[in-house]
């Protein structure tokens, strides 16, 4: 079962909080913190929750994001949602944009699973 929560909706009680990708990573960061999804995903992993973040939804989760170039907004510098405390990601010029087409998914069937790399930055 997936629920999506949208605009001023508060997080439900879930298995596992996804973060998906984002063409704007900083901008998007605002707007969870802006609902307080902030405070709710880091509640939900103290008590025993998990969190996926998919690329930009990835960084999220590390100490910072730095956008020394303006790449995505004035902004350089930018508080991730530390939960990675380590991690930091540098938003760069180049972007990277591939096919792939990797391994297989179980659930009821096997599926061969297709789909592109895509990403501006690296996460260390």
């Amino acid at each position: 079962h997936v629920t999506f929560v949208g605009p001023a909706m508060k997080i439900p009680p879930v298995d596992v909080i996804i973060l998906p990708g984002t063409k704007s990573v900083v901008q998007d960061l605002a707007y969870l913190r802006d609902y307080g999804w902030d405070v709710a995903i880091k509640r939900h992993l103290r008590y025993g929750g998990k969190v996926l973040g998919v690329c930009g939804g990835y960084q999220m989760l590390g100490k910072e994001i730095l956008d020394p170039l303006s790449i995505e907004s004035e902004l350089k510098q930018c508080s991730g949602l530390n939960i990675f405390s380590t991690m930091v990601t540098t938003l760069a010029s180049e972007k990277t944009l591939k096919p792939q087409t990797k391994g297989r998914m179980v659930c009821d069937t096997s599926i061969e699973i297709c789909g592109y790399e895509i990403h501006c930055g690296e996460s260390t």
